[in-house]
């Protein structure tokens, strides 16, 4: 077994800029993420957990692991904006190669100015758009801050930009929005995981559709 020890930081950003001295505001839901994000966070914020880890685990079982102490969730079951970085010599590092194995990675992320820990740091977007990042399809759930001219019936926009993924979906139906009506077959797959998860948050994303964008749902789309 490999026991680690985590302190934990959290930085907000909107629009490419640190929020300091708002940050509080936010750690209390007054943001665009949820009160069910960012209470956890205020608890373990500026905390360090003990991990023991199997001595085959990965970076990505390393990130599970975080996620379950905090929210006792999977990460792809934790709604909201965020990444999770390792905080080396006053810079941020994504964990950008999961199946590595932690015991070859621990030297990496050791900050030389703090004996025995790994720093990391939840990085949390307030941009208005942003709502949900499925960390296992790679796709981006997000609602366009009071946007009313294109898409009268509540939607979500949905991208992999990686993949040249980004269509508007109806959320009561599933269905695609215009110009998105003929889908290129090799997006088949990602459209049937957005719609399967649309489908299955229909009432919440409606409810969240209205707060994003202000949004009023005609009686005939009940």
């Amino acid at each position: 077994m490999i026991n680690l020890f985590a302190a934990i930081d959290v930085k907000v950003f909107a629009e490419g800029n640190e929020l300091i001295g708002f940050c509080d505001n936010y750690f209390h839901g007054k943001g665009v993420n949820s009160p069910d994000l960012y209470e956890p966070l205020l608890v373990f914020r500026n905390k360090t957990i003990e991990l023991s880890m199997a001595d085959k685990s990965t970076l990505g079982d390393f990130r599970e692991a975080i996620f379950k102490t905090i929210w006792n969730k999977e990460s792809n079951e934790v709604i909201g904006n965020l990444e999770l970085c390792f905080a080396i010599s006053d810079n941020l590092y994504m964990i950008d190669n999961p199946d590595k194995l932690i015991k070859n990675a621990v030297n990496e992320c050791l900050d030389q100015k703090s004996v025995g820990k790994i720093n990391i740091c939840f990085i949390v977007y307030e941009d208005a758009g942003s709502y949900y990042i499925d960390r296992k399809t790679g796709l981006h759930y997000d609602f366009h801050f009071r946007e009313s001219t294109q898409h009268h019936a509540p939607h979500i926009h949905v991208s992999d930009k990686s993949k040249g993924f980004d269509v508007s979906i109806n959320i009561l139906n599933g269905k695609l929005l215009p110009p998105n009506f003929k889908l290129n077959p090799k997006y088949s797959d990602k459209y049937k995981c957005a719609k399967k998860y649309i489908m299955k948050n229909k009432k919440k994303l409606i409810r969240e559709w209205r707060r994003f964008t202000l949004g009023l749902v005609s009686l005939n789309d009940k």
